[in-house]
C-alpha cells in the first residue's frame, strides 16, 4: 500500500461525510450528492479563476495576491502530492465511478477533458511561478 493511499481515503471519507451532511435534507440518492459535489467543484474552479482576475485589476493588493498564490499553492501540492484531486475521487465514489465534474465540463466545452489532468498541473506550476515572481518584486518594490 502507497503511503498517499490513507491520505486521499481518509479526505475522501470527510468530503463525502460533509456532503452528505451538509445536503443530505435534499436527497439521500449518492448519485445526486455527488452531482452537487461535481457542481461544488465547478464553483472552486470558477472561484479560483475569478480571483486570479480580482487580484490583477480590481484589486492588486498584496495581502490579496498572498492570499491567492497561497490558495492555488495549497491546491497545486494537493494534485503533485496526492497525484489526485481529491474531490473527483469523492464524486466518483459517490457517483459510481462517474466524475460529474467532467461530464459537466464536457457538456460545456465539447472536449474530453478525462485524460487532460497533467495539463492543468502544469498551468498551475506556470500560475505559481508567476504569482510568486510576482510577490518577490512587489516585496522588493
Amino acid at each position: 500500500m502507497e503511503p498517499k493511499k490513507p491520505i486521499v481515503e481518509t479526505l475522501d471519507s470527510y468530503i463525502r461525510k460533509t456532503i452528505r451532511f451538509l445536503y443530505g435534507w435534499i436527497s439521500k440518492d449518492s448519485e445526486a450528492l455527488g452531482y452537487i459535489l461535481g457542481v461544488i467543484h465547478i464553483l472552486v474552479l470558477t472561484t479560483m479563476i475569478f480571483i486570479v482576475v480580482l487580484a490583477h485589476t480590481w484589486y492588486p493588493l498584496f495581502w490579496f495576491k498572498c492570499v491567492v498564490f497561497v490558495c492555488i499553492l495549497l491546491l497545486y501540492i494537493q494534485h503533485i502530492c496526492l497525484d489526485v484531486c481529491v474531490l473527483i475521487v469523492s464524486e466518483r465514489k459517490l457517483t459510481n465511478n462517474v466524475s460529474p465534474y467532467f461530464k459537466i465540463l464536457e457538456d460545456l466545452t465539447g472536449m474530453d477533458l478525462e485524460d487532460d489532468n497533467d495539463y492543468l498541473v502544469i498551468v498551475e506550476g506556470i500560475m505559481i511561478a508567476v504569482l510568486g515572481t510576482e510577490l518577490v518584486y512587489m516585496m522588493f518594490q
